[in-house]
């Protein structure tokens, strides 16, 4: 597993923060749709980064959600 994780790691190094970013937001997406599909509505996730927060508040805002 590690060989793996840090193949990916490795992949990701590759990549600039506009496609780190797209990545990250279509995952949040396709998470959220699978949540709903099991009728989850919310969460909490204690481990988020910083980074993790604001990028949430941005999506918060843009679905006028606050």
């Amino acid at each position: 597993m590690q060989l793996i994780r840090k193949s990916h790691q490795d992949y990701l190094a590759t990549l600039d923060q506009s496609k780190l970013d797209e990545i990250w937001y279509d995952a949040i997406d396709k998470s959220v749709e699978n949540c709903l599909q099991y009728g989850v509505t919310s969460f909490q996730d204690a481990g988020s980064r910083m980074e993790e927060l604001k990028k949430y508040e941005e999506m918060a805002k843009m679905a006028n959600w606050v």
